[in-house]
Order: C-alpha cells, then structure tokens, then sequence
C-alpha cells in the first residue's frame, strides 16, 4: 500500500508485487482510493483557527467576537499562513527528535514548545493587528491532530473556516473497494511530506500492525 499524503491530499495506491525468475518483477495496479480533499495545508488551517488567531486576540486585546469572517479568511489567515506552518515543521523535528531517544511518551507535552521569532503583521482595511512570536506546543498539536487520525469517524467535517477530514478515509476507501484487510497488507511505504509528522507514522503502523 502506497500512502501519499502531501499537501492538498492524501491518495492510496494498493498494488501487488510479484517477482519469479522467469519474468523478474511484476507490479499490478489493485486500487486506488477515490479523491480525497486532505493535506498539510488543512493541518496548517487548523493551527492558524484553533491556536494562532486567540493568540492574536489575546496579544491584541480583541474578544473572539470582535474579528469578522472576512478578516480572519482574507487577510488574517494569508498573514499567519507560514507561521502556521513553519511551527507545524519545527514541533514536528522536536517530537520525532525525543521520539528517537525514547523521551517523548514520558514527557509533559505542554513544556515542548516551538516559538516562531519576530512580529506577523495582519493589515486588515481599517485596523493593523500584530502577532508576535507565535508558539505551538507539543500537547496543542497533539489535540490539532486527533479529527486526522480518528479511524472511526471518517466522514470530512467541516466548519466555516477549515476542514477536517481523517487519513484513513482514503485508506479504507482504498480497501474496501479491493476487498482487502488490513492484514492482508504486506508493506505499506509512505510518502509525502505530511506523511513525516510522528502521529501519522505511528497512527499508520497501530492501524496495520
């Protein structure tokens, strides 16, 4: 099973892998998982809503109804945009580093923190807002991860600001179509840049072994 989780989705590819002296290898296509709308930019849009924009709030002493629609989608979100996901990348090296030395499971998650140095100004029509230093801890994106990783609720959910929507939809889809378990899945390669982040590996690996 081929997992190529990117930016803007995630697509399986189930192939069977035969080799024999007489041919070599042989590779046949067996499924692929019908389009799923799920990447990396979906996880970035979850930080940006669930944890940089009450940071801004709160910096900028704004009620969390004081900010319209239109300026957290227009103007805040392109703003924050690479904050969000620079933060994602760094909690990520800083879980799979304490992971690599078996440190991570043991630890508070709320003391592994990530802070992106230096000021995002969001230039809205009648007002400027700055967010400084935003951070993200290990235990926030823990808790950004979950709808991602729920292998019983597969259906996308949606709010008005972000979708959510989980891995293993495609990879059930994907399945279910082939008539396959996962047991009957010898080898699964990931690949993808999303397909890095620690809870994905480790959510792959319970759900097939």
């Amino acid at each position: 099973l081929v997992f190529d989780f990117g930016g803007g989705t995630c697509d399986i590819a189930i192939l069977s892998v035969r080799y024999t002296t007489d041919s070599g290898i042989s590779v046949d296509l067996r499924q692929v998982s019908r389009y799923h709308r799920l990447g990396g930019g979906d996880i970035d849009r979850s930080i940006i809503y669930d944890i940089l924009i009450p940071q801004l709030e709160k910096q900028n002493n704004l009620d969390p109804f004081n900010l319209s629609f239109t300026e957290k989608k227009r103007y805040i979100e392109p703003a924050v945009l690479n904050a969000a996901e620079a933060l994602k990348i760094k909690i990520c090296s800083e879980i799979r580093r304490r992971i690599q030395f078996d440190r991570y499971s043991d630890e508070d998650k709320e003391s592994i923190k990530t802070v992106m140095s230096g000021s995002y100004v969001c230039q809205l029509p009648k007002r400027k807002l700055v967010l400084q230093s935003p951070e993200l801890t290990a235990a926030q994106f823990e808790q950004i991860m979950e709808p991602f990783l729920d292998d019983l609720l597969l259906y996308a959910r949606e709010t008005e600001y972000y979708m959510t929507c989980s891995i293993f939809a495609p990879i059930t889809d994907a399945m279910d179509r082939c008539g396959l378990r996962s047991e009957d899945i010898d080898y699964c390669l990931l690949v993808g840049g999303s397909s890095q982040i620690p809870q994905v590996v480790a959510a792959v690996e319970d759900f097939f072994w």
